[in-house]
This record gives structure tokens, sequence and C-alpha cells, in this order.
């Protein structure tokens, strides 16, 4: 958790630099990556999902442990044949549509095109990553996964300002940076992964038999993450349409701001899900329930108080963060309303990754 703090902590001090090295209408773009990282979580969350699930379950049981190298080669091949396949759709949408899409003013078609390309590029090789985290957290290494985020976060975050700074302030040049660090980001992590599962003495074998037992549970995730994302993404796929960059770019400023939330509340909730999950597995619901409430008030404890400061005093909030009373003016009256929308949603996720332990996902669904 800390770590994840110290990452939204740093996104804040940074995005300023991005903003002005680059202008309103290249952050624009860099929020529309984002969007397209969270779209693409429909695809992490069912998999990865499903990986902390399994291997928690599975190191609660030592007879079953040996499973878990087959485990991981079975989901790993889906998820990497998958986004090679998604990967290839992206790039073909950046290069015919791309241009077309935004309506920019300081950027031209070429440079939005190619910046798209990158953006499609740094994506397949980004994402995957999610699965490797996934499977660190199942297996309950939470601190080495955490120091090698922090680790990879700082580098792609302060790297980038370094490289606009010394090399070139381009949108292009931004998107190879991250490309670049996404590329050692997965490879270490999933090095580090392997060499645990590894550990277990079985050798890993693809097997159709796991993915049958555990289909039923990742579809399952698969449409509860594409319901959350029709809600929390559509906005920004339509207003990246509709209105000027420099409007978009004042939207995705206020919704960095808001993810913060979400780099809080995420991962408080999946360092205690395979937890969740094992006391499911050895039926210990008593402290089931201990730990539900414990997270639930960590929770509003760590995520009320900095809701209630940006509310009411969002406008010197956002002078004291960019030095720019234009930013200020475009972001403040937006930032008060995804903020109060990101909280009230943040607050239900603990109580959603206990049905998530229990296999209960049509009360999800429903909600």
């Amino acid at each position: 958790l800390s770590i994840n703090i110290w990452l939204a902590f740093l996104s804040l001090i940074l995005t300023p630099f991005y903003v002005g090295f680059l202008g309103v209408e290249s952050y624009g773009l860099i929020g529309f990556y984002f969007s397209w990282m969270a779209i693409l979580g429909v695809l992490d969350a069912g998999i990865s999902s499903t990986a902390i699930r399994e291997m928690a379950w599975l190191s609660a049981r030592p007879e079953e442990k040996g499973k878990t190298p087959s485990l991981l080669l079975s989901l790993e091949v889906v998820y990497w044949g998958i986004m090679l396949i998604l990967g290839v759709g992206i790039l073909a949408g950046a290069w015919f549509l791309g241009a077309e899409w935004f309506q920019a003013k300081d950027l031209s078609p070429e440079v939005i095109r190619e910046t798209l390309i990158l953006m499609a590029i740094s994506l397949v090789v980004q994402v995957p990553s999610g699965l490797y985290v996934s499977g660190m957290m199942g297996l309950q290494r939470q601190v080495e996964c955490s120091s090698l985020l922090g680790m990879f976060g700082t580098i792609r975050g302060v790297g980038a300002v370094l490289v606009l700074w010394l090399i070139k302030p381009d949108i292009r040049v931004f998107f190879i940076w991250q490309f670049v660090v996404s590329i050692f980001q997965t490879g270490v992590i999933r090095w580090y992964l392997w060499k645990i599962v590894s550990a277990e003495g079985q050798p890993a074998r693809f097997s159709m038999k796991i993915l049958q037992s555990i289909k039923g549970f990742a579809r399952g995730m698969i449409l509860i993450t594409a319901l959350g994302i029709m809600i929390t993404q559509a906005d920004k796929m339509i207003l990246s349409r509709m209105v000027s960059m420099e409007a978009f770019g004042f939207y995705m400023l206020a919704w960095t701001v808001v993810s913060g939330f979400s780099r809080v509340s995420g991962p408080l909730v999946q360092a205690f899900y395979p937890r969740f999950t094992q006391m499911v597995s050895k039926g210990d619901f008593d402290n089931l329930s201990k730990q539900f409430r414990l997270v639930s008030q960590l929770m509003s404890v760590l995520i009320l108080p900095p809701c209630a400061l940006i509310v009411f005093l969002s406008e010197p909030i956002l002078f004291a963060w960019t030095g720019n009373q234009v930013v200020v003016n475009g972001v403040a009256p937006i930032l008060v309303v995804m903020v109060l929308g990101s909280v009230l949603a943040a607050s239900s996720h603990s109580a959603a990754f206990i049905l998530y332990s229990k296999h209960q996902l049509s009360p999800v669904i429903v909600i």
C-alpha cells in the first residue's frame, strides 16, 4: 500500500512537468493511453483475478500445490495469445483512424498517428505484467511484488521527465520511453514469479483441464470488469471524440487526481484478497468476518479525509499543483464531482472481493 501511495504521489508531482513540456493536448493523449489500459483491464481482470484466487487456493492445500506451475503456464499462453491479437487490432485502428479521431489544434495528424502506434505497442508489452503481478499476490509475495512495481513505476515516471527534458519534449519520445520500461517490467516480474513457482518441483505443462476448471470464474470476472469499464471508461472514449483536445486534457487532469484513490483502494483490497480466499478454502468464516471489518475500516480512514480536503479546497490545491490559473478554472468544477463518485465506488471494493473469494459473482454482476 505504501508503494502505491508513493506512486500516486509521484504521479501528481510529475504531471505538471508533463503538461509543461508537452502541452495540454499531448497530455490528453497520455490520458487516452491510460483509458486504453483500463479497457484492456477487461482481459487482465478476468485472467489475473483468476490467477490470484486459484494460486491462493492451491497454496492453502499442500496436496494440490504441485499444480501451480501448470496453472501459470496455461494462463500465460492464453493471455499472451489474446494480447497479440488485440495488439494487431489496435495497431490497425491507430493507422487508419487515429489521425481523424481527435480534434487537435497544435498536434499534426502524423504525430497523432505515430503516437497511437507507439501506444499500441507499449500496451501489448505492459498489460501482461498484470498476470505476473497477480501471481505473486496470490502466493502472498506482496512485499517483493510492491518493491518491483515501485522501482519500475519510479523509473517510468521520473525517466519520462528526464527524456523529455534532455532529449526532446515530444509525445512520441514519451511513449518510446514507456515501451522500453514496459519490456523490462514485464520481463523481470515474469522471471521472478517463475523462479518462485519452479521451486514447487513440478514440471509446467499446458493443461486444458485446468483451463476448463477455472473458465466459469474467469468468464464471470471478465463480465464484471466489462460492465465496470462501460461505466468508468466510456466517458473518456466519448469525450475524446466530441470535445476539443484542450477540454479533454482538462478532463484527464481531473481524472489523474481521482485515480490516486484507486491506487490506495485497489492495492489495499488486493493485499487482503489472497487471505480472504485462503480463509474461504479452510472454512474459517469467523476470521474472514474480522478481516472484512478491518479492511473496510482501513479503506474509510485512508480515502475519506483526502476526499473531503479536495472537495472543499479544490481550487487552491490545483493551483499549488499546477501553478496555472487557466488549468485551475478548467479542472476544478469537474474534479469535485469525480472525486465524490470515485470515493463512493472505492468504498464497495472490499465487499466485492469477499464475494470473489467465495466464488459468488452473481451479486456483483447484478449490482
